[in-house]
């Protein structure tokens, strides 16, 4: 699941940098697409294997990530809600380093591997 997260956070970005300077093209849209959709595969995964409190970070991030995805998609097809633009889904996608490392020091707790302080997470 942290991979499928990982990649699908990697192409919005690059969607977002792609929108910005007006080069999205099929290959950019079908990534984005694929991206999310492994990414939504493995956490249903999760969702029957993983214990209750990573499934709770895990939704956090999850909501964060479809929150973001959406603005993505609204602002390709220029139906942007009002305050939305490229540079606002920029700073929405700067919390996703907080809700990942949540998830992640969570998984580890659960599988019994200690914390990284110098973790960074970026």
């Amino acid at each position: 699941m942290n991979i499928a997260i990982r990649r699908h956070r990697a192409a919005i970005v690059d969607f977002l940098h792609a929108l910005r300077q007006g080069k999205v093209g099929d290959d950019v849209r079908d990534e984005l697409e694929d991206s999310r959709r492994l990414y939504i595969e493995r956490h249903a995964e999760a969702q029957m294997t993983a214990p209750g409190n990573v499934l709770a970070a895990a939704g956090a991030l999850r909501e964060h990530l479809s929150a973001w995805f959406g603005m993505a998609k609204r602002l390709d097809s220029g139906a942007a809600k009002d305050g939305e633009s490229v540079e606002e889904a920029f700073a929405h996608g700067e919390d996703f380093w907080h809700h990942n490392k949540r998830l992640r020091s969570i998984m580890r707790a659960d599988l019994g591997i200690p914390e990284d302080p110098d973790d960074t997470d970026e």
